[in-house]
């Protein structure tokens, strides 16, 4: 909604993100909150043996770094850009704050962490294949 959208753009800053560029590694602090525009991020996890698998890829459906509004102070796996572009950012720790000043906010946001899931269920049945 764009009274919620208007509270947030004042804190909202837009960068370009290089291809490869990674923005969080595995266990983090999760500082920012990443909203994709035109740019492609995926997210990694690596194993013992130093392989990384992909567990997840976000465009301008989603953000990065949701989860630190449910009680996440670090990212599981690393998050790299797949494809340059501009994404929003916004520290955490802010975004935390207004989300208490408007307690629709985090609601707004979960369909993030349902795209998140049913991507990573998708994932895990192919890899059964």
């Amino acid at each position: 909604p764009r009274r919620i959208f208007e509270s947030l753009k004042p804190h909202l800053r837009r960068v370009y993100v290089s291809k490869e560029q990674f923005l969080f590694q595995q266990d983090d602090e999760l500082e920012y909150v990443y909203f994709p525009e035109t740019a492609v991020i995926s997210e990694f996890h690596i194993l013992d043996d130093g392989r990384m698998v992909e567990v997840s890829i976000t465009g301008r459906e989603a953000a990065i770094g949701i989860a630190t509004l449910y009680q996440a102070d670090r990212i599981a796996n690393c998050v790299q850009v797949t494809q340059a572009g501009n994404v929003l950012k916004i520290e955490s720790s802010l975004l935390k704050k207004l989300s208490r000043m408007y307690p629709e906010l985090p609601m707004l946001l979960h369909s993030t962490l349902e795209n998140y899931i049913r991507q990573i269920s998708q994932k895990a049945v192919c890899n059964m294949y």
